[in-house]
């Protein structure tokens, strides 16, 4: 998954990167410069664009694509309104409702409390 708002790096794993003018195209209309750290490995960073499911291709000249079913979810940023409770037993097992929006249910949400990490439901 990817942010909607952009400007995530990603890594791309193949061959023939040995190009000057790579671009990886997110779908059928976003493209980025890629920039190749050798001829298996590649960065390119994420532009904005709308929440969607696409596929990442990438071209040598812009105009030949790769068939890739290399598949990627624009997602929108999720937020936070309020937590409760604001505080617990230091003995944990109190129950933290957290309220905001753009939970996306295909992410895995974790909390941090203290030094202990804590799969959400």
């Amino acid at each position: 998954m990817v942010s909607t708002t952009g400007g995530e790096r990603i890594t791309v794993w193949g061959s023939g990167f040995d190009a000057y003018s790579l671009v990886v195209g997110f779908g059928d209309s976003v493209t980025a410069a890629a920039h190749a750290i050798n001829g298996t490995v590649l960065y390119a960073v994420v532009p904005k664009q709308s929440a969607r499911a696409m596929t990442i291709q990438i071209s040598s000249n812009g105009y030949d694509w790769s068939s890739t079913n290399i598949m990627v979810h624009a997602v929108d940023p999720f937020y936070i309104h309020s937590v409760y409770p604001s505080s617990g037993s230091v003995a944990g097992n109190t129950h933290v409702t957290i309220h905001g929006g753009s939970f996306s249910s295909m992410a895995s949400f974790h909390c941090m409390f203290s030094d202990r990490l804590v799969k959400a439901s």
